[in-house]
């Protein structure tokens, strides 16, 4: 049988990730990966355009990356303050939640969804702390002072 070298440009669970040079026989190649668009013959133009936009690609992630080290770093040093209505006997009529904190952190500038914020919730005044994903393996901490307001 002829083999063929080619570029993977999906993972394949049998073959391998996106981006790797692998054998296979031509008829796999021309029947299966080429028409999936799977793969991509390994010609050496192929290949060194696929390097350039690895690099390219390494170049953007590394720039997300340190952006969002610098949001995360801003935001372990800000003090979040958040009034809500009680009443008599020291309790919020509702829970202070990650989306007050999303909404609170958006007045100030930062635009984050509540899926990203773990809280657990708080339900009396006080001193509390929320874990912001402000990207994949960058988390912040911020302290959330909630203070009560009388409901008259």
């Amino acid at each position: 049988m002829d083999k063929i070298k080619v570029l993977l440009i999906q993972d394949i669970k049998s073959l391998g990730k996106a981006g790797d040079i692998v054998e296979v026989s031509q008829g796999y190649a021309r029947n299966y990966l080429f028409l999936k668009n799977l793969a991509k013959e390994a010609t050496k133009p192929i290949i060194e355009e696929y390097e350039k936009r690895k690099i390219a690609n390494k170049k953007k992630e590394d720039k997300k990356l340190a952006e969002a080290k610098n949001i995360s770093q801003k935001l372990s040093s800000t003090n979040i303050v958040i009034k809500a209505r009680m009443g008599e006997n020291n309790k919020f009529y509702g829970a202070i939640t990650s989306k007050d904190i999303s909404n609170k952190l958006k007045e100030m500038g930062f635009d984050f969804d509540p899926k990203q914020i773990t809280f657990e919730g708080a339900k009396v005044p006080g001193e509390y702390e929320a874990k912001i994903r402000v990207y994949p393996g960058v988390f912040s901490v911020i302290k959330l002072t909630v203070e009560g307001v009388l409901d008259l």
